[in-house]
């Protein structure tokens, strides 16, 4: 929708998958310049599509002050 590429990572787990690099550097296991995030797939936004991601980011800019404190509730309420 931004039409901006987006890269995913290998490994999406994120904050412990961090704090394991942290850690194995602290310790000696793993080298300071290590790059623990490769590239699994980058998603390139299709130029032709551009008209129908801006007319759903247009939905989306409206729809969300609208509906934002209910889901607000849910999401605290969710039980469980």
């Amino acid at each position: 929708m931004t039409g901006v590429e987006q890269s995913v990572p290998e490994q999406t787990i994120g904050a412990a998958y961090g704090d394991a690099l942290i850690a194995g550097v602290g310790v000696g296991l793993v080298a300071s310049d290590a790059d623990w995030a490769l590239e699994r797939v980058r998603l390139r936004p299709d130029p032709a599509l551009r008209d129908t991601y801006d007319h759903a980011y247009g939905v989306y800019r409206e729809l969300y002050p609208a509906t934002a404190d209910l889901c607000h509730d849910l999401a605290q309420n969710r039980g469980g």
